[in-house]
């Protein structure tokens, strides 16, 4: 708090109340400029992600070894379905 603290500039006096409604300003201005730089680094992380992805098309070779594993198990199912056919 700024108790009877009295702030002189060339333009203008703060004391107070004043003083502490500006640091309080000051404050929630540092922070919001905080959040958004962790933001911008958040998002920048994320489209260096999303090229390296694109990139090495691991997007592409996710897929084909999703298929090869969702045909391996038809193909098991296939046989264990004719096994207890016969």
């Amino acid at each position: 708090m700024y108790n009877g603290a009295t702030v002189h500039t060339g333009e203008f006096t703060l004391c107070g109340a004043e003083m502490e409604i500006a640091m309080t300003l000051i404050n929630k201005d540092k922070f919001l400029n905080g959040v958004g730089k962790a933001v911008d680094a958040a998002n920048n992380a994320a489209d260096k992600a999303d090229q390296f992805i694109k990139d090495n098309e691991i997007d592409k070779k996710a897929k084909n070894v999703a298929n090869e594993f969702a045909d391996g198990i038809k193909s098991v199912g296939t046989s264990i379905e004719n096994l207890f056919k016969k």
